[in-house]
């Protein structure tokens, strides 16, 4: 019992504590820390259950009606995983680490899941651990409203990348909005549940402190996934007993009435004198236009997606593996005009089918919807179960709200990336593990299953197996928790690293730094990516080429670090190579200009006029006022003898920018030569 009653404060502390954890100047993401607590904790649950069977020689397994689906779907993906590592061995570094990473995560998503219904499956224990949600959602929200306001005593110094967007401790209003998405429907099934005057009172008054910030992440997709998690509740209600809503209308309408005035209230920028407009950036999720940079961004990633599974039908591009593949699919579409200026490095595709579609191909797909249907049919059930009068009201209001709020986030990651990020993904599994506990309690099921090998007729073997696997397991989560604290250990070195490179007087401290990070995690891209700009920035060609060949190999997919490849490459003379890495960025990256300014250099070095007077006259609709595309255009027509195109590109250069020297110098050059040569000043033969 000891061990339970641990592994139930660990639960409880990691519902309660790493949401509310996080640093500002420890780590890039503020919110590293807190994926890391939940990792080690989640593990250390399983590693002391582990222990617990050992001493007992027994275990206790939890048996599920979604064991057959996720079973299929995790094998799904570790099979896409492994098709994708050897389909393109040249990247196998990268994709062993995107992809073991991915589908760790799934694995511990799977751990949370089971570890609910197993040490939280108990009616009590889920009431108690609902006031740890209501909690927790107080003091997020509580400090959400200070951020909103300007009271801002922790985000300082302009760290909120997000402007006047509410994300309190999560370190991104789209992590804060799905989780609100959760916790909304809880809240309002127990303020429908609750007779008391004042309990009903706070829970609508948390309800509207939720909600509100939920209107202050200006994330639309979480709330049309809130609209969708409360049709689903009050449909469900409906359909089970529609004495739970009649009883409680009064209430109903003060709490609509509310919800109302919150809209109203909170709709401009009347409060606090800033920000969006609530309605408009609600209106601006069906209209499509050039400014709405969300909007066109998910079409362009969208886009690219559909050209990877065009590409890899049957098993996608592997498990984890999208963040690799999308930069090399993503510059043909940058030709066309609606997604110019919209390039970006997506890591997840905003689109949860797509995102299966993409990384495990059709099968997969087929094995998610499955998934999704096995689901569905068992709500299915569950909803039947609960019409019958036996079954307390208590589960009659909550399971239906379990069942919304999994429907909400669903919704919400049809245009979302947070089911993929630790804090809202825990918080998800939880809620479905809730789902299936509560489930089994009103079918009466007994989900768990005795494996006890201290029966006299076990075999010498059969008693030996269940050590031989639970020290594997004690050893992988050991292993686990180990790489979690190395790996955070690293980024901090990094970012240390980072903000020393900042100050010339402090480089080789910086270094030092970056180089720890690197012994610790060599598949960090961006600390390799930044020790080769900063030994580029001091000279040192050699160990800035070594760095950006390891960022290339931790994530080949950045063209800045083909573009610096090609850069050092060209410093040392290396023309062949510089072409091969400037081309590459330029495949990634079609409108770089500077790109193709130095590429251009490097083709003028060779001697290849021809493929040089092509790339700059591509360059000059990319920019058309670029004087040392001109100039460089001048050096190009006056190799090849074109006189006249030579001059107009040096005078266009000097109208520009009249101070332009080596334009300057082109152009007496060319007069020189123009004199010598005997043309006249029309530059033809005389």
């Amino acid at each position: 019992m000891v061990a339970y009653r641990l592994i139930g404060y660990i639960f409880s502390f990691l519902i309660l504590v790493p949401p509310l954890i996080f640093f500002t100047n420890l780590t890039q993401n503020p919110y590293s820390i807190q994926a890391v607590m939940l990792n080690i904790g989640i593990l250390l649950i399983w590693g002391i259950w582990i222990v617990e069977s050992l001493i007992k020689k027994r275990v206790i397994l939890v048996k599920t009606y979604m064991d057959v689906p996720f079973c299929l779907f995790f094998l799904i993906c570790i099979l896409s995983f492994i098709w994708s590592l050897f389909t393109h061995w040249q990247m196998k570094d990268a994709i062993c680490n995107f992809g073991l990473k991915n589908i760790f995560f799934l694995l511990n998503n799977f751990l949370v899941f089971y570890g609910t219904i197993y040490f939280l499956g108990e009616r009590e224990k889920v009431r108690k651990i609902s006031y740890l949600f209501f909690l927790l959602t107080f003091f997020v929200c509580g400090y959400g409203i200070l951020q909103y306001l300007g009271l801002e005593e922790i985000w300082k110094h302009n760290l909120n990348p997000f402007g006047n967007r509410c994300m309190s401790t999560f370190g991104n209003p789209n992590f804060l909005a799905t989780f609100l998405v959760l916790m909304l429907p809880l809240i309002f099934g127990f303020f429908i549940k609750e007779k008391n005057f004042l309990k009903k009172v706070f829970f609508l008054f948390l309800f509207l402190l939720a909600f509100i910030i939920l209107l202050f992440t200006f994330c639309r997709s979480s709330w049309l996934g809130f609209f969708t998690a409360f049709i689903c509740v009050l449909g469900l209600w409906g359909i089970i007993d529609k004495g739970i809503i009649l009883r409680n209308k009064r209430w109903l309408v003060i709490f609509f009435v509310f919800i109302l005035l919150s809209i109203l209230l909170f709709s401009g920028n009347s409060v606090t004198k800033k920000g969006k407009n609530i309605i408009q950036q609600g209106y601006g999720a069906f209209t499509v236009k050039k400014t709405n940079q969300s909007i066109y961004q998910r079409l362009l990633i969208w886009k690219t997606a559909v050209a990877i599974v065009k590409d890899y039908p049957l098993l996608g591009c592997g498990w984890g593996c999208f963040e690799l593949f999308y930069p090399f699919y993503q510059g043909q579409f940058l030709n066309e005009e609606q997604f110019v200026s919209f390039r970006t490095h997506a890591n997840n595709v905003h689109n949860e089918i797509l995102e299966v579609l993409t990384q495990t191909g059709f099968i997969g797909l087929a094995i998610f919807c499955y998934l999704l249907i096995s689901l569905g049919r068992y709500c299915c059930h569950l909803i039947k179960k609960l019409t019958d009068i036996k079954v307390k009201e208590e589960e009659k209001i909550l399971i239906p709200c379990f069942i919304g709020a999994i429907a909400g986030v669903f919704t919400d990651n049809m245009f979302n990336v947070s089911f993929h990020f630790s804090i809202p993904a825990f918080f998800f599994w939880v809620s479905l593990g809730f789902l299936i506990s509560m489930g089994n309690k009103v079918e009466g099921k007994e989900c768990r299953v005795l494996i006890d090998w201290r029966k006299p007729e076990n075999g010498f073997l059969k008693k030996l197996l269940p050590f031989f696997f639970s020290i594997i397991f004690l050893i992988l989560i050991g292993k686990g928790i180990y790489g979690q604290i190395k790996n955070f250990t690293a980024e901090t070195y990094f970012w240390k690293g980072h903000k020393l490179s900042r100050n010339s007087n402090f480089y080789n401290e910086a270094i030092l730094n970056y180089k720890k990070a690197y012994k610790l995690n060599p598949f960090y891209v961006r600390n390799n990516y930044q020790l080769g700009n900063l030994l580029a920035k001091m000279g040192d060609i050699k160990g800035s080429l070594r760095a950006y060949e390891n960022a290339l190999r931790a994530h080949p997919g950045y063209d800045e670090i083909y573009f610096n490849l090609g850069v050092q490459y060209s410093k040392i003379r290396q023309w062949d190579k510089a072409i091969e890495n400037y081309l590459q960025a330029l495949k990634m990256n079609p409108f770089n200009v500077f790109i193709h300014i130095n590429l251009g250099r490097v083709y003028m070095e060779k001697e290849m006029l021809k493929e040089g007077l092509i790339l700059y006259n591509r360059a000059l609709k990319l920019d058309s006022n670029n004087k040392d595309i001109y100039n460089n255009l001048g050096y190009i027509y006056t190799k090849m003898k074109n006189w006249k195109k030579a001059r107009e590109c040096y005078i266009k250069a000097l109208q520009i920018d009249p101070d332009f020297y080596e334009a300057r110098e082109n152009l007496f050059s060319l007069q020189k030569t123009l004199e010598n040569t005997g043309f006249n000043k029309e530059f033809q033969s005389p």
